[in-house]
């Protein structure tokens, strides 16, 4: 007899992770590795790593973002293939990219440098949400920090040698804050509109332990 046939709640079999540069996603996918999900990160693929740095510099504007969601979108066709064949074989799968999220993730960007209103940007993502035909998950984690913390962290990236980590472009200042508040209110409509789990976790002061505790309470309570 399955958990759910005895009435025991069981974890999202699938959870996506959004966030902008220096939230803390790939540390939060660690921690759901250790609850046996299987992790998917296209961002840290050699390919999505050397457009960052090949686009060093470049004007954000509409045709650069057009350029990385094609990018994005065709790194997704292996990745959302994997995801089905986990799901398919009783895996359970987290990822911080998609073909999903790098829809709305772009719808994001877009709205962000032609400066449109957060209510436009919200109702443009909870429409492309409800509209994509493409895998959606279970579950949205969202891992965010304050200002400082995420600076902080792109800093250190610098320090330690990484070339494609400067405060230009998708990593300026502006964008980061701008970024990460939309997505901010976008999970709460998310929330609110689609109705699935949505969770969120300030890395700056929960600790990646404390956040897969949280994480494991949480969606056993939201079943």
């Amino acid at each position: 007899m399955s958990a759910r046939e005895i009435g025991e709640s069981i974890p999202p079999a699938s959870v996506l992770v959004a966030g902008i540069d220096g939230s803390g996603k790939s540390t939060f996918l660690e921690q759901l590795g250790l609850l046996e999900y299987i992790v998917h990160e296209p961002t840290v693929t050699p390919m999505a790593r050397n457009f960052k740095q090949a686009s060093l510099n470049r004007l954000l504007d509409s045709d650069f973002i057009s350029e990385r969601e094609s990018l994005y979108l065709g790194l997704n066709d292996k990745f959302d293939a994997s995801i089905r064949e986990s799901l398919e074989n009783g895996r359970k799968v987290a990822t911080s990219g998609n073909t999903l999220v790098t829809l709305l993730s772009h719808t994001v960007m877009r709205a962000i440098v032609s400066d449109s209103q957060p209510e436009g940007i919200t109702k443009s993502v909870i429409n492309q949400w409800l509209s994509a035909d493409c895998f959606k998950p279970e579950a949205l984690v969202l891992v965010h920090a304050p200002e400082s913390v995420i600076l902080e962290r792109i800093l250190e990236r610098q320090r330690s040698g990484d070339r494609a980590e400067e405060f230009w472009g998708f990593n300026s200042p502006y964008f980061l804050q701008r970024y990460q508040a939309e997505w901010r209110q976008m999970v709460d409509a998310i929330k609110e509109e689609v109705g699935i789990i949505c969770l969120d976790f300030d890395s700056g002061t929960v600790s990646p332990p404390e956040m897969r505790e949280i994480y494991s309470r949480q969606v056993h309570l939201a079943r």
